[in-house]
């Protein structure tokens, strides 16, 4: 999974991508719940336990804040 995400990051030249498990039970398109690794273009990695997505949406905005790759306008 990481690697895959690793090489979509570079392959876009994203800063920045989420990657997620779609096989993960109880967790993802279906569900309310989700989990998952942020991967940062400075080679930073930030993993996520499944939890509800409100929650996960936080802790991916915090995470990309820190990175300086989030706006104050952008948070809900």
């Amino acid at each position: 999974l990481e690697t895959e995400g690793r090489r979509k990051l570079k392959e876009k030249n994203l800063d920045a991508l989420f990657a997620n498990d779609v096989s993960e039970r109880d967790a993802g398109m279906e569900s309310s719940r989700n989990c998952g690794v942020l991967l940062l273009k400075g080679g930073k990695r930030s993993t996520f336990p499944v939890q509800e997505k409100a929650t996960l949406a936080h802790g991916l905005w915090d995470e990309l804040w820190d990175a300086g790759l989030a706006s104050p306008k952008r948070r809900g």
